[in-house]
């Protein structure tokens, strides 16, 4: 049984995000797309790829391992692992910054994700920047 058409725009984004090519993340999100996460909230297409990117950048040789858990074409459940090598400063939630390290860190968690018309409509993203901030403090 094929994977549902969201999942793999969900794909897509993932792909797109670790890539870095900000054009092809974007052609995954509707005009009016919405996001929820632990790094901020955004509205709008061109906010919530810059949210996106924001979180990705600091890091090259970015892999994303995603787990469809539940799916439709309306709506995706996914797990993911994410991975990649600290290149550039990073920001943590307190505001303080972590050069760069070279460090490779790991982050698992969760999307919620609702789609229409072949394109992410609201993206709910759940995971912890507490691990994050320890793997990158050594």
């Amino acid at each position: 049984m094929a994977p549902p058409e969201l999942f793999t725009v969900v794909t897509r984004a993932a792909l797109a995000a670790g890539a870095h090519d900000w054009d092809e993340l974007a052609s995954c999100y509707a005009p009016e797309v919405t996001a929820r996460t632990p790094r901020g909230d955004a509205d709008g297409h061109a906010a919530v790829v810059a949210l996106i990117r924001a979180r990705h950048e600091p890091f090259a040789d970015v892999v994303n391992d995603l787990v469809l858990t539940v799916g439709t074409d309306e709506l995706v459940v996914v797990e993911w692992t994410w991975r990649g090598r600290q290149v550039h400063p990073v920001t943590l939630p307190d505001g303080s910054t972590v050069d760069p390290t070279d460090a490779v860190v790991v982050t698992s968690g969760i999307s919620v994700v609702e789609g229409a018309d072949g394109r992410i409509r609201a993206l709910r993203q759940y995971w912890s920047d507490n691990g994050l901030a320890a793997q990158l403090a050594g």
